[in-house]
């Protein structure tokens, strides 16, 4: 657009601040992306059907566990794509009585002896069990022995608690599990006679869930409906059954109703009917429950790679489409007025088309950004958790680095711009909902049923001025940062130049030095050695009287020194003293 031609001024970045801030206060970012909770549900569900497969490994109707399993999963799974992207399933947090949520009682037991240490003492004694056996196999005792069949029973115990401790710990942190028991009530036994599921909404228990997974052929299958002395129907529970068995079970149930005689029969059949409701799973995918459940996180983790992507592209869309809209709306206004509305729709869509690469790379980005989602999803809850709090602001940093990875960020000190701005952005849209609710409050009086519209227009402005101000001392930050860097770095090239050339050239500066003071040594000695032969001399010739010999050795000791003797005859001394007024001072 025509503001993108030419060098941005502060009310263009405001004015697409504004644009982003629009967006972010309707909710239209990747934070709000609810496949992020549903894959970590899928995942949950994967997890708890695969330890409960190895739990019940030695039990054929083990498949009545999976049954459980997917139903409760689909639930959670569910529930968790309708909320906001945070908190799910039976995780909880500050707003747990608004959450719609599915949990086994067999979980919940587990929760419970993981809270009280009962998992941690079979734990603990699994090594001890584990040597009691071989003690008893070793001294002859057969499997079928009621000594090695009750050793085989508490080692299965312990290995047992293991697969549960870790399951709970890796779905749930210490905290979350303190506050399932405390929301959702202590489960002391797995296996209720009851109730296998409980399903809450709005944080309310809505129903007690009995599941069957069995066959029913005739009037006498019906009995595992009922329960032990008709005890389901008596009690506030729903009786949820596979989708292949719900039909001839209630075919079976509406001809006793028809035709039965006996009264208590004919009403219970109707109390059972009541309670009867189907799920979407079959017997055979019960059976096949592992593979079901692998095949849903699958599912919903290519959705979100998918979802996320195109969030982000989406994002990316709406931001260049809000701000320019802004934009046009100025210069409407303020600007050339001439401009017909068909022009500026179409300066919109070009820019849209100008930046296809871009929301290609932001679909990219998006994507790569949920693949770390899922990994840290499958690492462990304690992470899960501080993952989920902090995965908004992390986005910032991981877009940054991506686009400094990709090329789009050219130099670190731009993508350390990009984060920080990211960052001040998030932290005002989290500001912005407390300003806006501050501000409707005080315009309420004056201009009340339009409060709302204009505080949160105001409130759009506000974080936008703020954001670009920020951004501009944050760039000022940077560059003084970034230059006392720079001048640092030029010392440190000029120091490590000045060291190269000292460790290239000082060995053989030492090497001449030594090679010097050895010269010089010499000479000092061979000057002496010649002086002390020039004074020798001087004094045998004054002693033996040879006037030439005395003045050639008092020449060999000037010529020592860089001179020669001026007087060397008789006849240059007379010569001398003639020169003057022909008189000798002494000064």
């Amino acid at each position: 657009m025509i503001q993108r031609a030419r060098a941005k001024t502060i009310s263009d970045e405001i004015i697409e601040e504004i644009g982003n801030q629009t967006l972010a206060r309707f909710g239209i970012n990747i934070f709000s992306l609810n496949t992020y909770a549903g894959y970590g549900a899928a995942v949950d569900a994967q997890r708890s059907i695969e330890a409960t497969a190895k739990i019940h490994a030695n039990n054929d109707k083990s498949y009545g566990h999976n049954f459980e399993e997917l139903v409760v999963s689909e639930i959670n799974i569910n529930n968790a794509l309708h909320t906001d992207g945070g908190a799910y399933g039976v995780y909880l947090d500050e707003n747990i009585k608004k959450g719609d949520r599915a949990v086994r009682t067999d979980m919940l037991a587990y929760i419970t002896q993981a809270q009280n240490g009962e998992l941690q003492k079979a734990i603990d004694d699994l090594l001890a069990r584990q040597k009691n056996l071989d003690a008893l196999l070793a001294q002859g005792y057969t499997t079928d022995s009621k000594e090695v069949k009750d050793a085989t029973s508490k080692l299965k115990v312990s290995q047992n608690a293991k697969i549960k401790l870790d399951l709970v710990n890796k779905t749930y942190t210490k905290d979350e599990q303190k506050a399932i028991l405390k929301e959702l009530g202590i489960q002391n036994s797995a296996n209720d006679e009851l109730t296998d599921i409980k399903v809450f909404e709005n944080g309310e228990l809505k129903v007690n869930g009995q599941l069957k997974a069995v066959q029913i052929r005739d009037n006498s299958d019906l009995k595992k409906l009922y329960g032990e002395n008709n005890k389901y129907l008596n009690e506030d529970v729903k009786i949820i059954i596979t989708k292949d068995q719900y039909q001839k079970a209630e075919e079976l149930l509406d001809n006793i109703i028809k035709n039965e005689k006996d009264p208590v029969k004919r009403e219970n059949a109707k109390k059972l009917l009541a309670k009867l409701e189907s799920s979407k799973y079959t017997i055979d995918d019960s059976k096949n429950g592992v593979k079901i459940s692998n095949w849903n996180t699958v599912k919903m983790g290519a959705k979100h790679v998918a979802l996320t992507g195109l969030s982000e592209a989406a994002v990316m869309a709406l931001s260049i489409i809000a701000s320019g809209v802004v934009w046009e709306i100025k210069d409407m206004c303020f600007g050339d007025t001439s401009t017909p509305l068909k022009v500026r729709v179409k300066r919109l869509w070009d820019e849209i088309v100008k930046n296809f690469k871009n929301l290609a790379h932001a679909f990219s980005k998006g994507g790569t950004f949920a693949i770390v989602d899922m990994i840290v999803k499958h690492i462990s809850a304690e992470l899960r958790a501080i993952w989920t709090k902090l995965r908004s602001f992390v986005k910032q940093i991981f877009n940054s680095i991506h686009d400094y990875i990709t090329g789009k960020i050219k130099s670190f000190r731009e993508m350390l711009s990009v984060i920080l701005k990211g960052l001040m952005s998030a932290l005002w849209v989290t500001a912005s909902v407390f300003i806006s609710k501050q501000l409707e409050i005080y315009l309420e009086p004056i201009m009340p049923g339009f409060a709302n519209i204009v505080a949160g227009a105001l409130t759009i402005v506000i974080s936008a001025f703020a954001i670009v101000l920020s951004s501009k001392a944050i760039d000022m930050a940077l560059d003084t940062i970034f230059a006392v860097i720079a001048e640092r770095d030029m010392a440190k090239q000029r120091a490590d130049e000045i060291a190269e050339l000292v460790a290239s050239n000082l060995p053989a500066l030492i090497a001449e030095r030594e090679s010097l003071e050895l010269a010089v040594k010499q000479a000092h000695i061979k000057r002496m050695m010649s002086l002390d032969s020039a004074f020798s001399d001087y004094a045998n010739a004054k002693f033996g009287g040879e006037f030439s010999a005395i003045f050639t050795s008092l020449d060999n000791i000037c010529k020592l020194h860089g001179t020669e003797l001026k007087i060397r005859t008789k006849e240059d001394l007379k010569t001398f003293v003639n020169s003057g007024d022909g008189k000798l001072y002494y000064r």
